[in-house]
């Protein structure tokens, strides 16, 4: 029994082998179909695949099951036909390791672009998530002074959040945003030791003014002593000029 193998028509890919029909006139003569052959196709490898060719075998590269890639955008793919690699269709074999890498000299690489357009855009959410929160803190700041608390630590509570609000604002204007650093938001430990630096400048200065009122009143009172004993002096001496008149 003779075998014969069918080739594809328009690739020339090996498809299936099968038996001739017997010509009923000419037993002896075989009935070949068109588009096969009797010379078996060679054994192939992994990723081989036989194509009949100039009217013999070859072996092709055969990419079908293999998991592949798009070069353009990362999606999976597949090749479902043999003697076509995955490089001439813009495919890869390599996954693509992220969303900013693109496909470049054979190869998956950063995308700058992309990544910086990533980082401003994380850099916006994180400058007005920043803002909210200041924002928020000063508003409660504000109602909590209304409360009549402690007006060093009201004080001091407003003014950190405040300057870390325009902070912010300074940190989004810079030129180097994105990639300015970001200032230290206040906390509780920091407003307490404000107030308490607050508090201590007030004290400082009230008991300054406090000496400088004594001192200046001291002074007037040794003026005053000053002035009374310059008039008890010059009455004293009027008098004494009053007792022994000149002849």
């Amino acid at each position: 029994m003779h075998t014969i193998y069918h080739y594809d028509p328009d690739t020339g890919a090996f498809v299936s082998e099968g038996s001739p029909r017997v010509d009923v006139l000419y037993p002896q003569a075989l009935l070949m179909p068109a588009f096969s052959t009797t010379e078996p196709p060679p054994e192939h490898g992994v990723r081989q695949w036989p194509f009949w060719r100039n009217e013999q075998w070859c072996l092709l590269p055969d990419y079908r099951g293999v998991k592949v890639f798009c070069t353009r955008d990362g999606s999976q793919s597949s090749l479902d036909q043999p003697g076509i690699t995955p490089d001439t269709v813009g495919l890869t074999e390599t996954a693509r390791p992220g969303p900013e890498y693109i496909w470049s000299n054979s190869a998956w690489v950063i995308d700058e672009t992309y990544r910086a357009t990533q980082r401003r855009a994380a850099a916006e959410r994180e400058f007005e998530e920043r803002l909210e929160r200041a924002e928020k803190a000063l508003n409660e700041a504000r109602l909590t002074a209304s409360l009549q608390e402690d007006r060093f630590l009201s004080h001091a509570r407003q003014a950190a959040w405040t300057d870390y609000w325009h902070a912010i604002v300074a940190s989004r204007s810079s030129e180097r945003f994105p990639d300015a650093s970001w200032p230290e938001a206040p906390t509780a430990e920091s407003i307490v030791a404000l107030a308490d630096i607050q508090r201590k400048a007030f004290e400082d200065e009230s008991a300054q003014r406090e000496a400088e009122a004594a001192a200046e009143q001291q002074r007037r009172e040794q003026e005053q002593k000053q002035w009374a004993e310059r008039e008890r002096q010059i009455r004293e001496d009027e008098s004494k000029r009053g007792e022994h008149p000149v002849s």
